[in-house]
């Protein structure tokens, strides 16, 4: 009986490592000579940041999600939850996910029905998204928008330590100034 528990265990895992790598390298892995990495959501289009890639979400509740190329831990996500207008409820809400603030401000965008904001300071780390249970992370920071489509807005948002989010913020807007709709 042992031996077909482990002959199971074998096949199984031989199985599914033998499969994985394909389906990987199929989906990060950009054409030769692309040009700009395009993130198209409903009737929008916005320019993946240099330095950024395109993958598949890690979660169905992201409907894109870009990694930083020189360290695939930091995430840009980019949420859709339908027809809503809250913009300053969610403002807050991003702002409510510091202990304390050091710095807060709303960016400019070159495109005025884009809403962007920086936010520096000791972050609530979670160990998933709705936990109550919180490590606070100084020294933390968020860049975060909320773009308009014809079926309600998309929030984008990147959180990670003060350095990332200061070294991002102008790839971050020119990706939003990419934002171009139909």
């Amino acid at each position: 009986m042992k031996n077909l528990i482990y002959t199971i265990i074998l096949s199984t895992f031989m199985y599914s490592c033998g499969s994985k790598p394909t389906q990987k390298s199929k989906s990060t892995t950009p054409p030769a000579n692309s040009q700009t990495a395009i993130i198209q959501l409903d009737n929008i289009q916005l320019n993946v940041p240099e330095g950024w890639e395109k993958v598949t979400p890690t979660s169905s509740m992201r409907v894109a999600q870009m990694n930083l190329k020189s360290d695939p831990s930091i995430q840009m996500t980019v949420f859709f939850f339908g027809e809503q207008d809250m913009i300053q409820q969610n403002i807050d809400r991003w702002k409510g996910q510091f202990t304390q603030l050091t710095e807060f401000t709303e960016l400019s965008s070159q495109k005025p029905e884009v809403s962007a904001v920086k936010i520096l300071g000791t972050f609530k780390q979670k160990a998933r998204p709705m936990a109550s249970d919180f490590t606070e992370a100084p020294g933390y920071g968020t860049l975060a928008a909320i773009v308009p489509s014809k079926s309600g807005p998309y929030y984008i948002k990147l959180s990670a330590p003060e350095a990332i989010i200061l070294s991002q913020e102008n790839g971050f807007m020119q990706m939003l100034d990419s934002y171009s709709s139909n």
